[in-house]
């Protein structure tokens, strides 16, 4: 009969010598093999954080334009879902429980109109996708929720205050890091109405692309 308490040798992970461990979970053979383990453990994974950063930078340099502005998107519409949480859709007015952030107008090769948040609002994936956008919904909903003159600076005045501009690389690095520092600092909670306009004025006017 096999004895269910006998102890079985094991290889400590620092010296490599086999040992009697006195617990299971027990893997280096002495306290001094412990403290050699845990300062090489610790430096492995230091090792490995930097290596990390090390190819993100890497990975970056060999980016192309349009790639580095698909992350700038990406940030600035977690930045929209955070703000319009908990909302219903900005087109058909149902609840939804995940948020896709919805351009008014289709940005083609207008970079000041693809990240600025007026144009952009919460919306359901039916209406995002499916619909096309769902423009009349999308009016309907803007002038319900912040008026006519609201909706009429959204789909009129947008295009002549914001002409396309050409961004360049560096210029999209800078607007992404402020994105990320917006985030972080973003309070995840239901806002108002007013607070949805006045922080995509105060973001718009921070990440500064115009």
């Amino acid at each position: 009969m096999e004895n269910k308490n006998k102890v079985y040798k094991k290889k400590c992970l620092n010296c490599k010598e086999r040992f009697t461990p006195q617990r299971s979970s027990q893997v280096v053979c002495s306290p001094s093999c412990a403290y050699e383990y845990a300062k090489s453990d610790k430096a492995r994974k230091s090792e490995k954080k930097a290596w990390k950063r090390r190819k993100a930078k890497m990975s970056e340099e060999v980016m192309s334009l349009s790639e580095h502005k698909k992350l700038l998107e990406k940030e600035i519409n977690t930045i929209v879902r955070i703000l319009d949480d908990f909302q219903p859709c900005m087109m058909c007015g149902t609840k939804i429980e995940k948020q896709f952030a919805c351009h008014y107008h289709a940005v083609g090769a207008n970079d000041t109109l693809r990240f600025n948040l007026y144009n952009i609002w919460g919306g359901c994936y039916s209406c995002n996708g499916k619909k096309g956008g769902n423009i009349i919904g999308y009016d309907e909903k803007l002038i319900k929720t912040y008026g006519r003159y609201k909706w009429e600076y959204i789909k009129f005045d947008l295009v002549r205050e914001y002409p396309a501009i050409k961004l360049t690389v560096p210029e999209i690095k800078e607007a992404r890091q402020k994105a990320k520092k917006i985030i972080k600092e973003l309070e995840v909670k239901k806002y108002s109405i007013a607070e949805r306009w006045a922080y995509r004025e105060l973001i718009n006017n921070e990440i500064g692309i115009y």
